[in-house]
């Protein structure tokens, strides 16, 4: 991952009478990677951690790894499970589902920039067979002071990743959450 940190209207009747003019988007397919919602002003920074991931992956293979790059629609924290809940297209998914089913991820790197939000990039490996799973992720800093402080001391931190049907999920579970997550949130007071 590179060193530098991740960066990243309303209409009237006049909008309203120019999309007359142009075809309707249909949406995308629920097989491709679709826009994350809810970035706002920090759309940036998750285009530069996503283009991070790409790097990272690139370095992988160059040293004799398979990659597997995942571009969740949405990520956020759930409280009652204690995981980061990664929404992904359908191909994604199913790529994942024959990942695990192959081998384990018995490692973990995560790497975390700070702005506006918190963005991480997840590196999952397995080891024996030089595969990695590259989970880009991003919340605010009071859902993550909030989950972290869900967590018992030596609890894992969950990782719960889907595709929109819910027909199946692929967990992990991390046992030291603590890099997820920067020094302010740690050491907060929940209110």
């Amino acid at each position: 991952m590179s060193d530098e940190e991740p960066t990243e209207g309303s209409g009237g009747d006049d909008a309203e009478a120019a999309s007359e003019d142009v075809p309707e988007k249909a949406p995308p397919a629920m097989d491709e990677p679709t826009p994350v919602k809810g970035l706002g002003g920090v759309r940036e920074y998750w285009e530069d951690i996503v283009a991070d991931m790409e790097v990272t992956a690139e370095e992988y293979r160059e040293r004799g790894w398979e990659t597997l790059e995942l571009h969740p629609g949405q990520v956020w924290p759930d409280f009652d499970a204690r995981a980061f809940d990664v929404l992904l297209p359908d191909s994604e998914y199913e790529a994942l589902v024959e990942f695990v089913d192959a081998g384990d991820v018995d490692d973990y790197d995560v790497f975390r920039a700070e702005v506006a939000m918190v963005f991480f990039l997840l590196v999952l490996r397995d080891e024996e067979r030089k595969r990695a799973v590259f989970v880009p992720g991003y919340y605010d800093f009071g859902h993550g002071k909030k989950l972290y402080h869900s967590l018992d001391d030596g609890e894992t931190l969950g990782v719960s990743a889907h595709r929109l049907k819910r027909d199946g999920t692929v967990e992990f579970a991390l046992e030291h959450p603590e890099p997820f997550f920067p020094e302010d949130v740690r050491e907060a007071e929940l209110e």
